[in-house]
């Protein structure tokens, strides 16, 4: 069957697994990537092996139209942030599904994953759901659950996602007939919105436990903090609990690559951070 995939290289193996279920993909589409926190080269490249250009832009009614003509069956959103006109696709005849990782209905939103950690959540997933025109509300296709470790960060949280993600797809395509199946109905559950620049921020006064979920959440894609004067974006850091006489926020350890941080009661190793661009 033929299809249209929505997504840049966060769900690229789900990609691969469609084509490996003998599907041909006809079309792709994907949000403007960075190069930097997201990429698009591994779809893009897929794509190019397959004579299929990756576009960088919404999907209209008109391109719709073009999927009916062209004999599409399905469109798969994975990780895709524009809104498809779901109700055109039906009307056309194309199912569509989107892939989000978490265990729906609960964890609707844009990006789920830091909210996971910030939770502390013991249990989380991926649902593979009929879109919807609402965000992530359609009826459920397949699930699957993981267990959330208490050490988890925004990187391994990601690489569960995904490889629970590539072998939902796998099995939801064994059997020819899923593209016809009825998913179940999901029930109020909750929306979590993308995190503001205030839960990104490390508070020195805080306790190193709060500290240390704020930098697990948003691993490579950065939490914020001050010292020594100016602002810095951490990627990495490690925490732990220790009576002291310092102020909160004092540099008082460096080594060639790492700075160690007073906090309300303990210390914080900034293993990986820069400057933002503001004090370049």
């Amino acid at each position: 069957m033929r299809f249209v995939f929505c997504g840049f290289d966060f769900f690229d193996e789900c990609l691969r697994r469609f084509l490996e279920a003998g599907h041909e993909v006809h079309a792709a589409f994907c949000q403007p990537v960075d190069g930097y926190y997201n990429s698009n080269l591994s779809v893009r490249s897929i794509c190019k092996a397959k004579g299929v250009s990756l576009q960088e832009r919404k999907i209209t009614v008109q391109d719709i139209e073009a999927f009916k003509k062209a004999g599409c069956h399905f469109l798969v959103s994975a990780a895709h942030v524009y809104k498809i006109p779901a109700n055109e696709l039906r009307s056309a005849g194309i199912r569509g599904i989107n892939i989000h990782p978490t265990l729906l209905p609960e964890g609707r939103g844009p990006w789920p994953l830091p909210r996971i950690i910030f939770k502390d959540l013991k249990k989380s997933g991926v649902t593979i759901h009929e879109l919807s025109e609402e965000f992530d509300s359609g009826d459920i296709l397949a699930q699957k659950s993981f267990n959330v470790m208490p050490d988890e960060n925004l990187e391994t949280l990601s690489c569960k996602s995904q490889m629970i993600a590539a072998d939902l797809v796998s099995e939801l395509t064994s059997d020819s007939s899923w593209i016809k199946r009825a998913g179940s109905k999901q029930g109020k559950g909750s929306y979590w919105a993308m995190p503001n620049e205030a839960e990104r921020c490390i508070d020195w006064n805080k306790p190193v436990i709060e500290i240390d979920r704020v930098i697990r959440a948003f691993g490579k894609f950065e939490s914020w903090a001050k010292f020594d004067g100016k602002d810095w974006l951490v990627q990495d850091g490690t925490v732990w609990k220790e009576k002291h006489n310092y102020i909160p926020g004092q540099v008082v350890q460096r080594t060639n690559k790492e700075v160690v941080i007073s906090a309300k009661d303990g210390f914080v190793c900034v293993r990986q951070f820069k400057l933002e661009l503001t004090d370049k």
